[in-house]
């Protein structure tokens, strides 16, 4: 009764004033709630434009450090990894075997460094920032250390490669240069048989001077571990294409059977014919088909 003849006492125009002003008021609220969503909205729109600019962002907060000795240490990192980047292109300068995987060490870790730079001087104090500097440079030792064992390794490839060409260019010197031919390439070596060193006319058997040819060649393998060999037939174009790939596949593979016999471990031996393919020269003379029959014997180290 009290609350009734209160609210009686409240003139009508004074009550729908209070009543407009709360009705205002709850639209005030209901924007600043929709404006407090379209704030979240924009603070992640926010993070991500912080991203994207983040090596603005970087070159100015660098500004902001006070500390000479943190700059110092920094420059000192920035230039052994200069002195990093320096040796690896001197490694593949000197041998194009490991190019593609040390490049791709070099951009991670360049990448890595800018990643650590940039969350180190944008997001922590002092402290956290000599550890991150402490951090970045135990992984520079760490690739350096990494380039150092690639370098031993392509070292190791290269004298290897040496030894075998010249103990073949030995083994093979007393043939005719028509009836063998030695060429290095890409880290591999390609010894290649003529057809009339190794087989008999018009079939896939081998003859006695191709048997010797071939124990000549497993000689200097023997005492060598980590050596796959791909053994390659190839023809001329006369005759059908069904002839050639299967006169091609049986000459490999009975090339890959006599290295076995002689020697050879079996699961370092692959064997493909390649028809006529493949040529080393076009097929328009007699002289030219000669020197397309052939068998090719790829010989690949392995660390």
């Amino acid at each position: 009764m009290l609350i009734l003849s209160s609210i009686a006492c409240v003139p009508t125009k004074k009550y729908t004033e209070l009543e407009n002003r709360a009705n205002i008021f709850a639209d005030e609220n209901r924007q600043l709630h929709t404006a407090m969503e379209e704030n979240e909205i924009l603070k992640q729109d926010l993070l991500v434009a912080e991203r994207d600019l983040r090596m603005s962002y970087m070159q100015n907060e660098i500004l902001t450090i006070s500390n000479k000795r943190l700059r110092q240490d920094f420059e000192d990192l920035s230039k052994r990894y200069e002195q990093s980047l320096d040796e690896n292109n001197a490694i593949v300068k000197a041998n194009s075997y490991a190019k593609m995987e040390l490049d791709k060490q070099m951009e991670q870790l360049e990448m890595n460094s800018n990643m650590y730079a940039y969350s180190s001087l944008r997001e922590k104090g002092y402290e956290e920032d000599e550890f991150v500097l402490d951090s970045l440079a135990d992984l520079i030792d760490q690739q350096a250390y990494e380039l150092k064992l690639m370098h031993e390794k392509v070292y190791f490839l290269e004298h290897q490669l040496d030894e075998i060409e010249d103990n073949l260019a030995a083994s093979f010197e007393q043939y005719q240069a028509g009836q063998y031919n030695l060429k290095r390439k890409d880290n591999k070596l390609y010894l290649s048989l003529s057809h009339d060193l190794l087989f008999k006319k018009g079939s896939s058997r081998l003859d006695k001077k191709g048997i010797e040819a071939l124990t000549l060649f497993t000689n200097n393998f023997k005492d060598l571990g980590q050596i796959e060999f791909v053994v390659e037939g190839h023809t001329d174009s006369d005759g059908s294409e069904h002839k050639n790939w299967d006169l091609s596949t049986k000459r490999a593979i009975h090339v890959a059977q006599q290295l076995i016999k002689l020697g050879l471990d079996p699961k370092t031996i692959t064997a493909a014919g390649r028809s006529y393919y493949d040529p080393v020269v076009t097929n328009t003379t007699e002289a030219n088909k000669a020197k397309n029959r052939r068998t090719e014997i790829i010989i690949i180290p392995k660390s």
